[in-house]
């Protein structure tokens, strides 16, 4: 089942309403999806942490990107985005896994996937579902690309892994407190946008986890276009071994070609309204 979301986005702070959460960023901006997001009191579980490495290896993809970007730095002399990719593989290698107790494990109903196109709002719509006290949704831990990276990886690995990068996306990544003082290396460092739901349980659960999943949605795209991906996507789905629900985040595509074009010349932050 596939479930299309339609984003929008305001400058003006929408009205406070109990289906309509506001995701404030530092530009001042606000955006808004309609979703219902549970509230719970009830303080967060405690996992055990791990020596062993959150990721056991780099993905074909961010491998083929950095690749690609050295070789663009040696021919033009300019820096590229190699930086940002590195960084994040760096601190993928390096953070320690929470592991997920077998009785959180085994409560888990149903495994969410984003397809689509980049900037399409994906980051925000996961961010939402990632403050349910009862889902799990990282933010691009980019599961295909890391079970086909690592040969396979088993059920239990990959949702503590998940677990661990949505824990640390709330709390030092993109959607951490932005009333707290910004770390200064690290994945954070990196965007200029949060996507924090203040008072909810992103990074966290109550108890129990019903929803686990992984936003990537542009990059699975990607991964599931070749039909050899799709015999691994079909593993991985099958190693996950609960009902899968697909997410597609639809967009106004003047509006991703718009930001992808801005991004592409690093003017994203200020451009301005040009009078015709």
């Amino acid at each position: 089942r596939v479930i299309a979301i339609a984003a929008a986005s305001t400058t003006a702070k929408p009205p406070t309403a109990r289906h309509s959460l506001p995701i404030s960023n530092q530009t001042g901006e606000y955006a808004r999806v309609w979703l219902l997001v549970a509230r719970s009191s009830s303080p967060p579980p405690q996992a055990a942490r791990s020596s062993e490495n959150l990721f056991l290896g780099r993905s074909s993809q961010e491998k083929e990107l950095d690749d690609a970007n050295a070789a663009a730095m040696h021919t033009t002399g300019v820096p590229v985005k190699l930086t940002s990719m590195s960084r994040k593989t760096r601190l993928e290698a390096e953070l320690p896994r929470l592991n997920l107790s077998s009785d959180v494990i085994q409560s888990i109903e149903k495994y969410i996937f984003f397809i689509g196109y980049p900037r399409s709002s994906h980051s925000l719509v996961a961010a939402l579902l990632d403050a349910h006290p009862n889902m799990v949704i990282a933010n691009e831990y980019d599961l295909a690309w890391k079970f086909a990276a690592n040969q396979g990886m088993r059920r239990w690995t990959m949702f503590s892994n998940i677990y661990t990068w949505a824990k640390y996306s709330a709390e030092q990544g993109f959607r951490r407190n932005p009333d707290l003082p910004m770390p200064t290396t690290g994945y954070a460092a990196m965007g200029k946008y949060l996507y924090h739901v203040p008072g909810q349980w992103q990074g966290r659960f109550n108890g129990t986890i019903k929803i686990i999943g992984d936003k990537k949605g542009g990059g699975t795209t990607t991964f599931l276009e070749r039909p050899d991906r799709r015999r691994i996507f079909e593993r991985m789905l099958k190693e996950i071994r609960v009902p899968t629900r697909v997410i597609h985040v639809i967009r106004n595509p003047f509006d991703n070609i718009a930001t992808m074009f801005l991004r592409a010349m690093g003017t994203r932050f200020t451009a301005t309204k040009q009078s015709p």
